[in-house]
């Protein structure tokens, strides 16, 4: 009689941690589908305007997060949404300047607060200064954005773009995941 109910005992004891391992389970999925749904997206990448860092059809990964804790830092690359009359559509450029910074380009090259930008992302002179070639004054939630592949890039030197608002803004890219050989974090 002792051993079956010793047995009895150790039956309910393996369905009471059966049932205990399919709970945490649960409990993962649930948390890790809400940090993807609400702390994280994928994005395809359209353009080469962010040339050669990102490239077209290049898979990214967005933070949500991170700007409704702190704000965006010069040189972080973004997903923020344009707003066209009744349209809206996003857009991924890097941040050169941040709220309180004057921008300008002059003779083709940056400059942020009356100094040269250093190590800027171009590879080349910015042939089209647009609305920069006069001193931009950010203010306190705007931000001046520019693509990497600056001479087709459409941004914050156009009155299309001009400068982003921080409600505008919907993460900071994180890494490119996909394709597979183009993998590589973006950002700390």
């Amino acid at each position: 009689m002792n051993f079956r109910k010793k047995n009895e005992l150790s039956k309910i004891q393996i369905l009471k941690n059966i049932g205990a391992f399919f709970l945490r389970v649960i409990v993962v999925v649930a948390i890790g589908y809400s940090i993807v749904a609400f702390g994280g997206q994928t994005m395809e990448m359209v353009g080469e305007s962010m040339a050669p860092v990102i490239h077209n059809d290049d898979i990214l990964l967005v933070n949500k997060i991170k700007y409704k804790i702190f704000d965006p830092k010069q040189m972080d690359i973004i997903l923020f949404k344009v707003r066209k009359s009744s349209e809206t559509y996003y857009s991924v450029k890097r941040v050169i300047g941040v709220p309180g910074d004057t921008v300008q380009i002059i003779d083709g090259e940056v400059y942020v607060n009356d100094s040269k930008l250093e190590n800027p992302p171009f590879e080349e002179l910015i042939l089209n200064a647009g609305l920069a070639k006069d001193p931009i004054l950010l203010g306190e939630d705007e931000y001046f954005v520019m693509g990497d592949n600056c001479n087709i890039s459409e941004d914050s030197r156009f009155v299309n773009i001009g400068v982003v608002l921080k409600e505008d803004i919907v993460g900071q890219i994180v890494r490119i995941v996909n394709p597979k050989e183009r993998r590589t974090k973006l950002s700390n």
